[in-house]
């Protein structure tokens, strides 16, 4: 995860683990319960979830073959996913 320093214009990363997973990342969304979840979604199809105040790895759901292209936080309980098999 990136966080900026607006006082010094500088960006600096942070890793977080996802265990032995590893994915290319496409597309990303955060909550809209102030921005408690960052959605992502990867080129093999997977919706990961992160926690952002915790910075921890929470979920991973396959859910298309063609990778995942676009994700909306609709509400705080909805996210919408648009594949690339449609």
């Amino acid at each position: 995860m990136w966080k900026l320093n607006p006082v010094l214009g500088q960006a600096s990363n942070e890793l977080v683990s996802t265990g032995s997973m590893v994915r290319q990342y496409v597309c990303m969304a955060y909550s809209k319960s102030a921005e408690d979840y960052l959605y992502c979604g990867t080129t093999s199809g997977d919706l990961v979830g992160f926690q952002v105040k915790n910075k921890m790895f929470v979920f991973s759901i396959n859910l298309c073959a063609m990778g995942i292209r676009t994700i909306v936080a609709i509400s705080p309980t909805q996210i919408a996913v648009g594949g690339g098999d449609g």
